[in-house]
């Protein structure tokens, strides 16, 4: 029986490290802390939930899991998320396909900067590549539509 709950125990974290993992390699990005907060507490859910029957256990386990999740992500990632603040151009081809301009705040440090072309796959999933000024300034004008459409997800004022 506790070869069974440590195995399941490490399927968890390994299921959870793993989707971590993929957001910080790749390119693909989700974009909503929620929907990545929903999705991990979904994988603790169905994981305790094959610990045990018993509904208590499963919310009350599953619920201590998340909240020890929560606290450790925010002690460990110092980063914040990547804004768009200008939408650049629009491709012809695939309407959900942009160049962005995307500002990342990092506190009293200022803000990081980067230029993503960015392929909206699902509501709150993206694929980004990092540009740079070169790629910008030579863009094919035959499949691309400069729009400069603001955004200011910082919320930053004036100007």
């Amino acid at each position: 029986m506790t070869g069974k709950i440590t195995a399941r125990v490490f399927w968890t974290i390994w299921t959870i490290a793993s989707l971590i993992l993929v957001g910080t390699i790749s390119n693909l990005e989700i974009t909503s802390g929620l929907i990545l907060k929903g999705i991990i507490y979904i994988v603790i859910l169905g994981m305790t939930q094959l610990l045990t029957r018993n509904l208590y256990w499963i919310f009350g386990i599953s619920t201590v899991l998340f909240v020890a999740f929560l606290t450790f992500k925010f002690y460990t990632d110092w980063r914040g998320e990547w804004k768009t603040q200008t939408i650049m151009f629009q491709n012809k081809h695939l309407s959900n396909r942009t160049i962005e301009f995307q500002l990342q705040d990092i506190g009293s440090l200022g803000y990081n900067r980067r230029k993503v072309d960015r392929l909206k796959i699902i509501p709150f999933v993206s694929w980004t590549r990092r540009l740079t000024e070169k790629e910008v300034e030579n863009i094919d004008t035959l499949n691309w539509d400069r729009i400069d459409i603001d955004k200011n997800e910082q919320g930053l004022k004036g100007g």
